[in-house]
């Protein structure tokens, strides 16, 4: 957002804190002295307390250049770092008796540094093995919670605050405190939960960007950074990454009510996103040093590091659990092509995949239910709403409070507070939906969160609530949050529905059939092939390229012939190796759509391929009209790569080989085709040639069976359909549309 900002808006009440611009702050903190210098490195701008540390006054180092207010080995430490410029990596700074810890980072053109004090409890060679002791005890915790309590513990012996907590936020950003290490006469806060407005998306924001927050001493008023505009910008100076920025009035009002003269805060970030916080508060001034406040910011990282690694371990054992499930259901489905029966019909139903209350399938105009749901009429109006709120893009929708979002259906709240609805099609009544019933739930807030104070009611004046005593309430019309393995594994039978209802009909289904058991092997083979067999494939490749340079000379020709059919063989089985992980590995790809200019992608393939060198006597005509495909650039990249490569293989040895490339349409979507006059097959094979290793001719044309699977499993990824007609020693010509019509 761009500054243009030359005064500071003070904040008059608690409705103004989200919008207040706390990154342009003009204040720092007493415990240490900003500097803020231009592209000459002269003293543009500086904090009116800078007396208190140098033996100069604030407008006396107006102009100065950083040499002039430190000895020459600080100066060289700068220079050194204005190299490489990388922001908050600290160096000594000396200005006669004086020395201090200098923190500079950049903003634009303007370099800003942090001179605080230097602490002389720092011993790198002791902090590196405790953190190697941290991260093992860490490795060790169980649970989410003894990991948070652990973190606490630490922080708390490490740091010595009054008190330590982590403070976790949910979607909404409320907080809650599931971790807390204290000095013994404080009241607990565990399990205390906190509104949103108490840490407001401006600050969550700066807390993400800047890692770890110190505010030592509350009772200080803060120090001008003078001049108030910066002479290059013409506008506040941006604070919010220096690490003596002062807090929003606000803030302090807060932190007053609370009777808190010090805190530190160190975000917790997972995924990118702020995850929640290591909270620090003390009850009289407190001063952290810079590499004190670093090594927190260091366990916060650990402990990110130890959820990611927590939560995908529980997310693999429900997503392995749920796949058993998910096995059985498409067995049912598959057996008489049914998906309703094959959902609601068996032990095993939709239900049994997550921890629901009730499931309902609405498929082909049947609307079938297990468990506790809503009747069909009922049903059906949410199912338009709810397609209607998402839009055509948008696959599923969720909540844990559908009344809040659907207020019609508060009468329905306690047997439909929850729902996880995923679409089959677009059609408005074909989906798969789960339900979870209201579960009343107590919450206990850190004082009444709808609370506020009125300081002076002649002004009108909103301040921050003063108490903090525990206020329960009760949860109404709100289920258990649907947690993200059950909605992975609810997606993932979504698309298993839809490889059933697209692979349904024709010949089709016995491949199916003998494919699903096949599908598993294929991936614990593909494992093994790209983790147990490569390592050896090398080497008797390795091996046998040295044997034929170093031995050529003395082995006969039946040694040769040997040592060319291994490395051969090798060569082979290495691109044997290549298809079958491109095949199994599809599965798991999502689709990037892009539109994607067919005549430049055919020309593309024949170009960085060399069929031209390969295939001299080919000619090979290319439909230049053929409009725009959307598609995921790389699997359609693979499909015509294989149809091109096998119209040029098998029409090779034709006296005058031809291939053509082009679409028709024919009044409802768009028809590709590649076309060849080569060899043929026989009309009866038209769906064998589509399965895994199937070769019609083995011996006289290299391949590995597997590139026509990999060419209908791309189709089939984009909802379509491929089908080849051929005629033997007359050619072979192969068809294909996209679901949604092949063009948009």
């Amino acid at each position: 957002m761009e500054n243009n900002l030359t005064s500071y808006p003070e904040p008059t009440d608690i409705t103004t804190c989200e919008s207040e611009p706390i990154h342009l702050i003009p204040r720092t903190q007493h415990h240490g002295f900003l500097l803020v210098l231009d592209n000459k490195q002269e003293v543009i701008q500086v904090s009116q307390n800078i007396h208190e540390f140098l033996d100069i006054n604030h407008a006396d180092a107006l102009g100065k250049r950083l040499e002039d207010l430190c000895d020459k080995a600080t100066s060289e430490r700068f220079n050194s770092w204005l190299i490489k410029k990388k922001d908050h990596v600290p160096f000594i700074f000396k200005s006669g008796d004086h020395q201090y810890t200098a923190i500079p980072h950049q903003v634009d053109a303007l370099t800003l540094i942090d001179i605080e004090p230097e602490t002389f409890d720092w011993d790198p060679i002791a902090f590196q093995q405790e953190m190697l002791d941290v991260l093992h005890n860490l490795h060790k915790t169980g649970t989410a919670q003894e990991l948070t309590q652990s973190i606490a513990d630490l922080v708390k012996d490490m740091l010595d605050y009054d008190r330590v907590m982590v403070y976790r936020f949910d979607d909404q950003w409320n907080g809650e405190i599931v971790a807390e290490a204290r000095e013994p006469e404080l009241k607990s806060w565990l399990g205390l939960h906190y509104p949103a407005g108490d840490i407001p998306a401006n600050a969550r924001k700066l807390f993400l960007e800047q890692g770890v927050r110190i505010l030592s001493d509350l009772s200080r008023s803060y120090s001008d950074i003078l001049p108030s505009i910066n002479p290059v910008t013409g506008a506040l100076l941006p604070t919010g990454k220096s690490h003596l920025r002062g807090s929003s009035p606000i803030h302090v009002e807060y932190l007053n009510n609370m009777k808190v003269d010090a805190t530190l805060n160190c975000a917790i970030v997972h995924n990118g996103k702020l995850w929640g916080l290591i909270a620090c508060h003390h009850y009289s001034p407190k001063f952290i040093g810079y590499h004190k406040r670093k090594s927190c910011q260091l366990l916060a990282e650990m402990v990110s590091n130890q959820i990611t690694l927590k939560n995908s371990d529980v997310h693999i054992k429900n997503i392995n659990k749920a796949a058993a499930v998910r096995s059985k259901l498409v067995k049912q489905m598959s057996k008489n092509w049914d998906i309703v029966a094959g959902l609601t019909s068996f032990q095993t139903t939709g239900k049994s995949l997550i921890p629901a209350h009730g499931f309902a399938v609405f498929y082909d105009q049947e609307y079938a239910t297990i468990g506790t749901c809503p009747d069909r009429k009922v049903m059906q109006r949410l199912s338009n709403e709810i397609r209607k709120k998402i839009g055509k893009e948008e696959q599923y929708f969720e909540t844990d409070c559908l009344s809040a979002v659907f207020p019609w259906t508060s009468k329905y709240g306690k047997d439909l507070s929850g729902i996880l609805y995923f679409k089959i099609s677009n059609k408005n009544d074909e989906a798969l939906i789960w339900f979870k019933k209201e579960k009343l739930s107590q919450i206990n807030w850190g004082g009444d969160p709808s609370k506020t104070d009125l300081d002076n009611e002649s002004e009108n004046r909103l301040s921050p609530r003063k108490s903090f005593e525990k206020y329960s309430q009760t949860v109404k019309c709100t289920s258990e949050p649907w947690e993200d393995h059950e909605k992975a594994s609810a997606q993932a039978l979504v698309s298993d529905v839809k490889n059933i209802i697209v692979t349904r009909y024709g010949e089709i289904k016995m491949l199916n059939k003998r494919l699903e058991s096949l599908n598993q092997e294929l991936e614990s083979f593909s494992y093994s092939v790209s983790h147990d067999l490569r390592g050896p494939l090398r080497g008797i490749d390795g091996f046998a390229q040295i044997l034929k340079e170093d031995y050529d000379d003395v082995l006969d020709e039946y040694g040769k012939d040997s040592l060319n059919t291994i490395i051969n063989s090798a060569s082979k089985m290495n691109s044997l190796m290549d298809d079958i992980l491109s095949y199994s590995s599809m599965s798991q790809t999502t689709l990037i759509d892009d539109h994607i200019k067919l005549p430049q992608l055919c020309e593309r393939i024949l170009k960085e391929n060399r069929y031209h060198v390969k295939y001299p006597d080919s000619r090979i005509i290319i439909d230049d009209q053929m409009p725009d495909l959307y598609g995921d650039a790389s699997m359609i990249y693979q499909l015509f790569a294989n149809l091109i490569s096998n119209a040029l293989k098998y029409s090779s040895k034709k006296e005058n080989p031809v291939v053509e490339i082009g679409s028709k349409n024919d009044g409802e979507k768009e028809i590709y085709f590649v076309k060849d006059n080569g060899i043929g097959f026989d009309q009866e094979y038209a769906t064998k040639i589509f399965g895994v290793f199937s070769r019609l001719f083995k011996d006289e044309y290299e391949g590995t069976g597997v590139g026509l699977a990999i060419v209908q499993r791309v189709v089939i990824k984009h909802g379509g359909e491929i089908w080849a007609q051929g005629t033997p020693n007359e050619g072979s010509v192969f068809k294909f549309y996209l679901g949604h019509g092949g063009i948009k």
